[in-house]
Parts: structure tokens; sequence; C-alpha cells
């Protein structure tokens, strides 16, 4: 979509991973605000450098369609462009990975389940939804009350900051029959991993057919695929995005 080299990737994902340490819900440090600093500035002068070239030479890629919009005389400034672009990338690169890792996870720790999704591959996109409910890389997300409102007997005032908790949701017994099981053929309520109403992810659609893609792949192209050290997970200390550091497989 932004039309970047698929060899840029690697670099671009490490700074990106470094750059959401500072939109988790635990402040970083001050001795450690070094690396997302300096990968914000990696970003920033990459995606600039990339708005230059299409300046010369215009595609049809998103970031050539975003310096052509034009409202009333008006355009989107290059901080405008560079921003959105960083959040695009962070936002369709880090979610997704790291909810197909959960995904891979959770599935070899529920060998039946593996197993019935290596027999009955049309299951796939039911797999998908089922693991993004079990384990979901977004694991919260803030609000702003527009209304005072009652929540289970609770008053919140007009203008409360809240934080919601996708992945207790996504466990919600009142709406999950055995809610900490995993279940590919589950269909008793839909997840809350992708938000909703005027709030439902943008990229829905496409980390969708990412994960179904990836893991279809996965299974079809690495029959014996098995994950090792399941037990020895390092997972990431991060309060709004779950995932593990690195994931050892053997086939």
């Amino acid at each position: 979509m932004l039309d970047v080299p698929v060899e840029d990737a690697g670099a671009l994902a490490d700074d990106t991973r470094e750059l959401t340490r500072a939109l988790d819900a635990v402040p970083v440090p001050f001795d450690e605000l070094a690396g997302p600093n300096e990968a914000c500035a990696k970003l920033e002068r990459y995606f600039a450098d990339v708005i230059e070239a299409r300046r010369k030479k215009p595609g049809d890629d998103l970031i050539s369609l975003l310096l052509r919009i034009e409202e009333n005389g008006a355009k989107m400034s290059e901080a405008d462009i560079i921003a959105n672009v960083m959040l695009l990338f962070g936002a369709g690169h880090e979610t997704t990975s790291n909810l197909l890792g959960n995904a891979l996870i959770a599935l070899h720790r529920h060998p039946e389940q593996l197993h019935a999704l290596r027999r009955h591959p049309d299951r796939i996109a039911q797999a998908i939804f089922e693991c993004a409910r079990y384990d979901t890389s977004v694991q919260s997300t803030v609000r702003t009350a527009l209304e005072d409102v009652e929540i289970g007997g609770t008053t919140i005032p007009r203008g409360t900051v809240i934080m919601l908790m996708l992945g207790s949701a996504n466990r919600d017994p009142a709406k999950f029959d055995a809610p900490d099981r995993l279940d590919i053929a589950r269909h008793d309520a839909r997840l809350i991993s992708f938000g909703a109403g005027i709030h439902h992810c943008l990229g829905y659609r496409l980390a969708l057919l990412e994960l179904e893609t990836s893991l279809t792949v996965l299974l079809e192209r690495l029959p014996r695929l098995h994950l090792t050290a399941l037990d020895d997970l390092q997972w990431r200390h991060r309060g709004n995005l779950r995932g593990v550091k690195a994931l050892a497989a053997q086939w």
C-alpha cells in the first residue's frame, strides 16, 4: 500500500517495534526514552525521503495519494503525511505480527484444535477469529465519555477518560461459553479485538486477510511445524500490545 521496498521491512519493523513502547499505558522510564526517540526520528527521516521521491515521481500508492489530496485549496502538510504513514505502518505491522504469534502459541497449546484445523483447513477464517478473541495482540484502548453514562452501577461523568480492557471483554463469561477455552468452531458471540462502531479498526479486513494467508501458508508448506520451548516464552512487558520476543520452531 505504501510501496516501500521489501528489503527495508526488517529495519522499519525494528524501529516501529521500538517506537510503540512510547504508546504503552505504562510510561517508558526516562532513562529508556532514547530508544523510542531515536526510532521515531529514523522513521520520520525515512518517510520524508520517500515523500520527496514521490513528489518527483508519483505513483498509485497511498503516499502519492496523500500528496495529491486537496480540499478548498488546502493540502496535507509533510508532517501530517509522515505522522499518518507512521501510524498506518505501525498499526499494520505490530498488531498483525503479534497476533499471528499469539495464534500459533494458542493453537500449539491446544493441539486438538491445531489438529482440527489441519484436518479442516476451510475453518481458517473462524480459527483466526477465535485466536483473536482468545489472545488478542491489542489488549487495551482508551475512550472518552461524551456524556454521563452508567456502567455496572457506576456513573461515568462526561469527559472522563476510560481505559477499556479488550482482552478481558473477549473472555466475558456473560458473552462467551467457556471463555477460557480455545474453540475454533465457536460461534457464540462477536469478539471485540478490532473495536466497534465509529472506532472499528480501519485495517480490519486487511489484517484478517494477512492472518488467514500467513497461517494457511505455514500449515500448508510446513505440515510438521511445531513450536518449541512453549513453557519458556519471553513475553514483552507491555500493557497494551501483547506478544513474545521470539518464537522457536522446528519442522
